[in-house]
């Protein structure tokens, strides 16, 4: 049986070709979907933050106060999800 499950590569492809805005991500993808580094990964998902909703819901202050998010990392977040 096939899954449904998109990955994040294959939404970006698909909202190039759809016209839509590139980075323009579901609440309910998985921040492992939107194409971080593996440290920026690995940071977030030790803050238990997993989902793309959950991130677009911290300020930016609340970002730089877990541990191994500075501002280069922050702007680089945002950029992908502001």
């Amino acid at each position: 049986m096939k899954s449904n499950h998109r990955s994040g590569a294959d939404k970006f492809v698909l909202r190039v070709l759809s016209g839509k805005k590139i980075f323009d991500f579901d609440d309910e993808d998985h921040v492992d979907e939107v194409g971080f580094s593996a440290a920026v990964e690995f940071i977030l998902h030790r803050a238990d933050i997993k989902t793309v909703g959950q991130l677009k819901r911290m300020s930016d202050s609340e970002l730089l106060q877990i541990p191994g998010i500075g501002p280069g990392r922050l702007k680089k977040i945002r950029k992908l999800i502001p």
